[in-house]
């Protein structure tokens, strides 16, 4: 039987995404998780699960604060005492970065994990020194901009990570695609990089919701107003469909207030086919889904989209670009429809297309695309494929 492990998760901040939640919270049945941040608030913490305050980084007085009782908890373990002298000259300069850096180090002291599990590759700063001691065994998450894009416009942020990869213990890809962009900045045949997928609670999904087909096509999209997620091609696609005579509403959840698209939705006079609104809570973006008729993702990048496994749960049909992961997950014509990026002419045209398309056509493709991730997207799957993981990234197994 595989010991019980001391599993650090550093997001960075207490509210962690709802991915790792799930992670958290079916990994605590076993094993004992800390959540480390710099965040005291928080919305509902997870039963049996530590959190580690290193202090609020909006208050500087909470930041010294927690620095002396981190030094001085550590005071008489090994180096203790001048880890204690360099948190007072840093709190004397009220070196803020400093004091986080050393904070963190000293949480894992004090802990001291059998896994540091990173969640974004902007908090390896934070694992310098651990790194180059060699002293924890550090997983990384590898997901969205911060490998799929910064390290291939930015010749610096490329080097520093191929210094700092070959250090890094295990890997943990949410996509094929990602673990290939991985393996352009270091490669190795020793390298443990396993493609975990996200992993639901289909619970919260007790059966695809009802379809029907309505005079309006009603479309929508769910995330922040970044460049990568492609709306202005969408815009430019319902500009076209409006020119076709196509009778369709599109909706962008949560991009409220991004002027570019707004400049772009009335240059092309479309107010009222186009509607952006802010972030809604999860249960309301559910509703939202169930109640539209085709989910339109048109990102340039992508790991993958937890809103498409989200959708394809809900019984909502998905149009996608060929965006990196998205392709393991939504096999065109069977699970859902693919266009190439960048193209606005194919999302109005596979748009057109979906609107003449069968009910029967059209419920088929959902029970086929509820199948499809209840299959490989369930939490079971996904604890036990973390649980490998780190198994496999211990030093002395």
């Amino acid at each position: 039987m595989k010991p019980k492990l001391k599993i650090v998760i550093f997001d960075g901040s207490f509210n962690t995404r709802p991915f790792i939640n799930t992670v958290i919270k079916s990994l605590s049945k076993k094993h004992q998780i800390y959540v480390l941040g710099f965040d005291t608030r928080i919305d509902k913490k997870i039963k049996g699960v530590k959190y580690i305050d290193l202090g609020t980084q909006s208050n500087k007085l909470n930041l010294l604060w927690r620095s002396l009782v981190f030094s001085f908890r550590n005071l008489f373990k090994k180096s203790g005492f001048l880890d204690y002298i360099k948190s007072l000259k840093l709190i004397a300069r009220i070196d803020t970065s400093g004091l986080k850096h050393l904070n963190f180090n000293l949480a894992l002291k004090n802990i001291r994990p059998n896994i540091v599990h990173v969640q974004w590759i902007s908090l390896l700063p934070y694992c310098k020194t651990i790194l180059k001691e060699n002293s924890y065994n550090v997983v990384l998450s590898q997901l969205g901009y911060q490998l799929n894009v910064r390290p291939f416009v930015n010749a610096e942020n490329e080097v520093y990570l191929k210094t700092l990869f070959p250090k890094i213990r295990g890997f943990h890809s949410v996509s094929e695609a990602i673990k290939e962009k991985s393996n352009v900045l270091y490669a190795s045949p020793s390298k443990i990089d396993k493609v975990i997928y996200s992993g639901f609670n289909f619970k919260d999904f007790p059966s695809i919701c009802s379809y029907k087909k309505t005079d309006k096509l009603q479309l929508i999209s769910v995330g922040r107003p970044h460049w990568i997620k492609g709306y202005d091609y969408m815009i430019k696609a319902c500009k076209d469909l409006k020119r076709n005579g196509v009778n369709f509403h599109y909706t962008i959840i949560g991009a409220k207030g991004n002027e570019e698209l707004i400049y772009m939705i009335n240059d092309f006079n479309l107010q009222e086919y186009v509607t952006i609104t802010d972030s809604v809570p999860q249960k309301e973006v559910y509703q939202l889904m169930a109640n539209s008729g085709l989910l339109v993702l048109p990102s340039i990048a992508e790991g993958i989209a937890n809103v498409v496994i989200e959708a394809m749960a809900i019984g909502l049909p998905v149009l996608s670009t060929r965006c990196g992961g998205v392709v393991e997950l939504v096999t065109g014509n069977e699970t859902g429809f693919l266009v190439p990026i960048r193209d606005a002419n194919a999302l109005s045209k596979k748009i057109q297309d979906f609107d003449t398309l069968s009910l029967e056509k059209i419920n088929a493709l959902r029970v086929r695309a509820r199948e499809k991730v209840e299959q490989n997207h369930n939490i079971t799957k996904m604890t036990a494929d973390f649980e490998d993981l780190y198994y496999g990234s211990l030093k002395h197994k």
